[in-house]
């Protein structure tokens, strides 16, 4: 693999050549080898391709339903990570099922065993720490559903200069 130098980069396949771009940065390098759709459809090599395939397509149907249902909560958050570890999440969940074959694993199953409710109940929709340092002397009752903030942790550094208020809002997502 070499990289590209110059003020153009290309993308695509040129001869033998393979051009494309990550992150900024121009890679070329021979074109061949890899798979083919036909192979992975029907090749018996490619068995653990399909498995794959199919169990990531189901963990991602999954986040999808997740996203949408959190959606109300999540319009104004800009993570352009989020995808993916609710991908990583959800796919390490997926891997706590022990019922299923392989290549039919379901997030369903996995979520069953205390692992992967952890998993789930950990998760930080904002892995700065903000929310953490915020709420570190609050506490929610489930029975009540209440959030109660014994003292709420405001540090100047943690807000645009200009600000003069803070919003907060609860949801909870049965």
């Amino acid at each position: 693999m070499a990289r590209q130098k110059g003020l153009m980069k290309f993308s695509g396949t040129i001869g033998d050549l393979n051009f494309y771009v990550t992150k900024g940065v121009g890679y070329v390098r021979k074109a061949g080898g890899g798979f083919n759709g036909e192979a992975i459809r029907n090749k018996p090599s490619m068995q653990r391709v399909r498995e794959n395939a199919s169990e990531f397509g189901h963990c991602s149907t999954i986040k999808k339903q997740y996203r949408l249902a959190l959606q109300h909560f999540l319009h104004d958050y800009k993570d352009p990570k989020l995808h993916g570890r609710m991908m990583t999440l959800f796919t390490k969940i997926k891997d706590l099922d022990t019922i299923s074959e392989r290549g039919q694993r379901h997030v369903g199953h996995g979520i069953k065993a205390s692992t992967g409710k952890r998993l789930l109940k950990h998760f930080k929709f904002t892995p700065t720490g903000l929310l953490d340092r915020l709420l570190a002397n609050s506490s929610f009752s489930w029975a009540n559903q209440t959030l109660s903030i014994v003292k709420l942790e405001l540090k100047s550094s943690l807000f645009p200069k200009d600000a003069t208020h803070i919003g907060l809002q609860l949801g909870v997502l049965d």
